[in-house]
């Protein structure tokens, strides 16, 4: 002991700290691992090039003119893909596979704000069990925890929208937090962010923030100002993204039958993937209720998981939907389920979460070794091109062929390449390998 009487290594309140920083240790080497070995592919190779000229970027001064035409014509997701564009201007993906680790500890981190009653030995079973459920129930983690682009615009958009969301969330279950002028306009700066990262995202954590406001104004009879203010920055976002030219475009042709095609395809998607997490959080609830866990908790929860439906709503207009558009109602889905787990521990039902966590480990041990064979045979395709770039340019090539890849699991990404070397991404990938033409290997291509 210490002169304190406290043991070396723990807080004041006698908690050991050591096996949480060591658990946030282990999943930050873990995911920087996985990053490492995840390729660059299809939009990576595009935001290394001006909208505006298609000129390399090199130049923080050549961004704003390609954001400008990106919002035009491609894509008004201005706050992602700035970021993108930003870590392709790195001379290495380090930079990049550094701060995606540090993005997974950070999700680790929100998620662990939510029971700061409990003890580390607690907060470290919830974690694990948050951390499996996303592991075990993503449709495509590869696309949105791995790839460059995709984690930029799907789990670093998780880590945005939650720290726009704690606001309200902690006021609403009463949990003390900082507060400074200082805070305030930061926190005003993230709700525009947060209101503008992602169509279907921001809209999914708009519609949870207006539920708590409500809830919050209702209770202490009076509006909360900051968060009030928040709100409307966020909603003021949103608009300014879904007014770009770019996602307009990508509206569907509105008929009934087109409609109604999205519905079901929307809803026999859901039922296929997110089945399974909505049935370990039905049950879970049931509990919840059964052993009359915090009402607040029960209500957070749900409106967790209608905010992940909620995220899926814009699709019923959109052209096109992906299995990686599947990341906010899984990320919400987990946060909802790790609500009532830490009310269950606390209200004398202690075995729900080791219960859990020993199911999803049975899950998960399948599912690690698969994703790693995956991502490693993927892993090892990118160093044969690597090598294929090497040997091409040794030659003086003007011409390369490539193979496509596509992933075994949800754990890798899809290596493509179009069969029209003029078409996307063969163009933007010759431009960044340095060759005239980048076309798909043939039979008797090596």
């Amino acid at each position: 002991m210490n002169k304190t009487g406290r043991q070396p290594g723990s807080s004041p309140l006698g908690i050991c700290k050591r096996p949480l920083a060591l658990y946030m240790l282990a999943l930050f080497l873990f995911m920087l691992l996985l990053s490492a070995m995840t390729p660059l592919v299809l939009d990576d190779f595009t935001y290394c090039f001006s909208w505006a000229d298609g000129s390399r970027i090199t130049r923080l001064s050549q961004i704003p003119a390609s954001m400008y035409y990106h919002r035009v014509h491609s894509n008004g997701r201005l706050v992602p893909h700035t970021a993108v564009v930003l870590l392709m201007m790195a001379p290495t993906k380090l930079f990049f596979n550094l701060l995606n680790a540090g993005n997974a500890v950070l999700l680790a981190f929100l998620f662990r704000r939510y029971f700061p009653e409990h003890k580390e030995s607690s907060v470290l079973l919830l974690l694990a069990v948050g951390a499996m459920i996303i592991w075990n129930f993503s449709p495509a983690f590869g696309e949105n925890f791995l790839w460059l682009d995709g984690s930029v615009n799907y789990s670093w958009g998780m880590s945005v929208l939650l720290l726009f969301l704690w606001p309200y969330a902690a006021d609403y279950l009463g949990i003390a937090r900082k507060r400074s002028a200082l805070r305030g306009v930061l926190f005003c700066v993230l709700a525009f962010a947060a209101g503008s990262y992602s169509e279907n995202g921001s809209i999914a954590m708009l519609f949870a923030a207006a539920c708590l406001l409500l809830l919050i104004t209702v209770r202490d009879r009076k509006l909360p100002l900051l968060l009030t203010a928040g709100l409307v920055l966020a909603a003021l976002g949103f608009v300014w993204l879904m007014k770009a030219p770019a996602t307009s475009a990508k509206t569907a042709k509105l008929t009934a039958s087109v409609i109604g095609g999205n519905v079901v395809r929307l809803i026999s998607a859901a039922r296929q993937f997110l089945l399974p997490l909505y049935m370990l959080y039905a049950a879970l609830l049931a509990a919840g209720i059964h052993f009359r866990l915090d009402r607040r908790r029960l209500v957070l929860s749900a409106l967790l998981i209608l905010a992940g439906l909620a995220s899926l709503a814009p699709f019923v207009f959109a052209i096109y939907f992906e299995q990686r558009h599947f990341c906010f109602p899984v990320v919400t889905g987990a946060l909802s389920c790790l609500l009532l787990l830490s009310g269950l521990m606390k209200r004398g039902a202690p075995l729900f979460a080791p219960l859990c966590a020993g199911l999803l480990a049975a899950l998960f041990a399948f599912n690690l070794a698969a994703g790693l064979v995956d991502i490693t045979v993927a892993y090892s395709k990118s160093l044969e091109r690597a090598q294929i770039v090497r040997e091409a340019h040794e030659a003086g090539a003007r011409t390369i062929a490539f193979e496509d890849y596509p992933r075994a699991t949800s754990y890798a990404t899809t290596f493509y390449v179009c069969e029209n070397e003029r078409d996307w991404p063969n163009l933007s990938m010759a431009d960044y390998y340095g060759f005239d033409a980048v076309y798909l290997a043939g039979p008797g291509d090596k």
